[in-house]
């Protein structure tokens, strides 16, 4: 992760962040699933 001084970058990237996350884990679940 970037070392931004300003706060506000990192409280933008953080859900981001996040959101990427557990989309990926959804897809690789469904995935799992289908198998």
């Amino acid at each position: 992760m970037l070392n931004i001084p300003d706060q506000k970058g990192s409280e933008r990237y953080l859900p981001l962040a996040l959101h990427i996350f557990c989309q990926n884990m959804i897809i690789a679940d469904y995935h799992r699933r289908q198998a």
